[in-house]
């Protein structure tokens, strides 16, 4: 045998060993090659013969989300953007976005736009007594994209808050009901200015944003009208208005209404255990549309307060009355809304609003008389 044949003979050898042991210090191919040796005896020659082996697949590894400093600088940016914007909901006060938005020209459209909304927001809770006595708000950042060619950067967050109006504090202080909304996706466009990074526009479309686009008023036309509203006596406090009347076999099913809307809101209750109370923003032959607050007879664990849900709903009926299904937003929240919803039904935000209180204070009723029904029941004609 040569040289070079018992060099070989020896790799070959040693491979098979450290297979054999599972002690393989080279990092295999997706295929390898793997000699097995048979021993030579007297009367046979060495026979070489090749099997395949294919390692088992590495786990996936998590995919983790890493923010470039430039892109922290954004978010610094954004949080403080809404920090005034809630801040003003407490205060009731809007000086502007101090140097946070930019000072050019396609910034200012949105600045103007933005502000008139944000007074109409302000002058509503105002009548309303609807100040923000508590909130917390939650950003959740899906993607930031910077064109460094252009000195752009477009931020994709979706905004989620908890708040407690000062109306729940004054009238139940030992109970307030904290106020969920989630979902509201926005679109921030945010420009580079002599080396700090300023908002030039954020688009989202809430509620009283889809009003504001329908309508021809301005913003002033429109707390001019509330502000009128208010002085003819069309206060919160007073009972509550029913704009459009039930039809009869709705009130006889209120129950079924009830339930239906209860297993929607708040699943993981058990529907007996949870009381509804709505009101009414629009029908059709098979479906009316409903603002719903739901409240379970157990409170949150440490806390005291009820588990809370409130949310707008489309209850589908079929021909014999019957309810077929209850349908609320989803995470796309306003595109939902726009579907599920006509216009003039969409245009009752602020009715539900206004009405929260009373509706959540006849919860807290009931709460201690289920034998009690929905107040929609109890007014069924319209109020002069």
């Amino acid at each position: 045998m040569t040289n070079l044949t018992r060099h070989r003979y020896l790799w070959i050898v040693l491979l098979a060993f450290l297979v054999a042991c599972g002690k393989q210090t080279v990092a295999l191919p997706t295929e390898t090659l793997v000699p097995t040796v048979v021993s030579p005896t007297p009367t046979s020659t060495v026979e070489i013969m090749f099997i395949t082996v294919t390692p088992s697949p590495l786990p996936p590894q998590p995919t983790i989300a890493l923010f470039t400093p430039e892109q922290e600088v954004l978010k610094s940016v954004i949080q403080s953007y809404f920090e005034i914007r809630y801040l003003a909901f407490n205060t009731l006060q809007l000086d502007g976005f101090s140097d946070l938005v930019s000072n050019e020209p396609d910034a200012k459209v949105f600045l103007d736009a933005e502000l008139g909304k944000l007074a109409v927001e302000i002058k509503h809770k105002r009548m309303n007594n609807l100040r923000y006595a508590y909130y917390k708000y939650f950003l959740n950042f899906r993607n930031i994209a910077i064109d460094a060619s252009v000195q752009m950067a477009t931020v994709s967050v979706v905004e989620d808050n908890e708040v407690i109006y000062e109306l729940s504090m004054e009238l139940t202080p030992e109970e307030p009901i904290v106020s969920r909304h989630a979902n509201l996706e926005h679109t921030i466009i945010l420009r580079e200015e002599e080396g700090q990074w300023k908002i030039v526009s954020d688009y989202y479309n809430d509620y009283l944003w889809r009003m504001l686009r329908q309508t021809e008023k301005s913003t002033d036309e429109i707390t001019d009208e509330m502000l009128k509203s208010i002085k003819a006596g069309s206060l919160p406090t007073q009972a509550m208005k029913v704009v459009i009347t039930p039809e009869p076999d709705q009130l006889e099913r209120w129950m079924e209404y009830e339930n239906a809307l209860a297993k929607k809101l708040m699943p993981l209750s058990p529907s007996e255990k949870v009381l509804c109370e709505w009101n009414l923003s629009g029908r059709s032959d098979q479906e009316v549309y409903v603002w719903a607050v739901c409240m379970s007879i157990f409170s949150v664990v440490n806390t005291g307060l009820p588990y809370h849900a409130e949310m707008p709903a489309v209850i589908h009926i079929g021909a014999d009355g019957a309810i077929q299904s209850v349908e609320i937003p989803g995470i796309h929240y306003a595109a939902d809304i726009r579907r599920m919803f006509p216009p003039d039904a969409q245009e009752r935000y602020f009715e539900g609003l206004i009405h929260f209180q009373e509706l959540t204070d006849h919860l807290r009723w009931r709460r201690e008389h289920p034998e009690e029904p929905p107040l929609i029941v109890l007014s069924t004609t319209p109020t002069p």
